[in-house]
């Protein structure tokens, strides 16, 4: 973007060398010209690398122990850039179309893509899809039984004191504040309760039954989804096994 305003300057006796304008004069131009500036992504160098952003992401959710609302999972997705899991490589990926093996890659896409619909077709009504057609009730009562288990471990008095002043902490956050650095230490203040949280969910039950509960309702979207979603997702273990294996 700047170097298209830069470029669209006019210039009348040959090229006129210009110095690096101000994010501030760069900010007006494009206020006038009607077009917000974009600043460039940073780039993921550092600490913003996806093994350090995911380590970021694993410290604040306890492995999925700690459970959270809309909002603070969208806090936390900010600060973290989406690295909800590990980078199987870490390196950056490079991708070329039209590269000496973009033809033979797809032509081996396509023939497990037809191995697959084979399978599919074998595995229809075998035990496999019997057994995933009938276990949503049984993953309804998983459900209620680890929700009361749940209930009863919220009791804890270490949980409600760690809870009570990270509620304390988001309270005063909220209200308007005239001091910068009283706002960085409430942030400070705010991590260390979510770490101590997190180290309660490491070492009690309440932190096994959150995982466990959130499991088990996500196995019941995808059990909800499954009968009237056509999808690339494996419909057998055989058909999972199939990719899982191609993969490796």
């Amino acid at each position: 973007m700047r170097m298209r305003i830069l470029e669209s300057v006019p210039q009348t006796n040959g090229p006129v060398v210009l110095p690096m304008l101000p994010d501030s004069v760069i900010d007006s131009i494009g206020k006038y010209w009607g077009h917000n500036i974009r600043h460039d992504a940073p780039r993921r160098e550092g600490e913003l690398t996806f093994e350090n952003t995911h380590a970021v992401w694993a410290k604040l959710n306890a492995g999925g122990r700690v459970k959270k609302s809309a909002a603070e999972h969208k806090k936390d997705n900010a600060r973290t850039g989406s690295s909800f899991y590990p980078p199987i490589f870490n390196f950056p990926s490079c991708k070329q179309n039209g590269g000496i093996m973009h033809t033979p890659c797809g032509h081996t896409t396509h023939f497990w893509q037809s191995v697959s619909r084979e399978i599919r077709a074998y595995m229809s009504g075998k035990e496999w899809e019997v057994r995933m057609s009938s276990i949503g009730e049984e993953v309804m009562g998983k459900i209620k039984e680890i929700s009361i288990l749940l209930k009863e471990a919220n009791t804890m008095s270490e949980i409600k004191v760690v809870k009570r002043d990270l509620f304390q902490v988001r309270k005063k956050l909220n209200n308007v504040m005239t001091q910068e650095c009283e706002h960085k230490e409430l942030h400070v203040e705010e991590d260390r309760c979510r770490n101590k949280l997190s180290k309660l969910t490491e070492d009690l039950d309440f932190g096994t039954y959150n995982l466990i509960q959130a499991g088990l309702r996500e196995f019941e979207v995808i059990l909800k989804a499954r009968p009237k979603k056509e999808s690339k997702r494996a419909q057998s273990d055989l058909e999972f096994a199939l990719w899982k294996t191609i993969e490796s």
